[in-house]
């Protein structure tokens, strides 16, 4: 097994994101992206490469707007919580 410093595995996903974000991102993956940065880098172990991680964020992820659900489906995420979210996106999940 190969170890390498936690920066460099950030460094690697910053850098497949910053090359395809303009090919996939939406405007919710996009203001996600540091939330999901922070979540692959805090799982310790990633098993693909950060092109799989970074291209299913962008291509597969579940993203829904809150200006597009009720109160009550956007509030139902407090029972159902969203892998990441701030007040005007979610992202319900993404393939890690």
């Amino acid at each position: 097994m190969i170890s390498v410093h936690p920066e460099f595995v950030r460094a690697a996903l910053q850098a497949r994101y910053d090359e395809v974000v303009s090919l996939w991102g939406k405007d919710a993956s996009i203001a996600l992206w540091e939330q999901a940065l922070d979540m692959l880098c805090d799982v310790g172990e990633l098993d693909e490469s950060p092109s799989y991680y970074v291209d299913n964020y962008l291509v597969n992820g579940d993203f829904i707007h809150r200006e597009e659900q009720s109160d009550d489906e956007w509030y139902a995420f407090g029972e159902y919580p969203a892998m990441l979210y701030d007040d005007k996106y979610a992202c319900l999940r993404f393939y890690l």
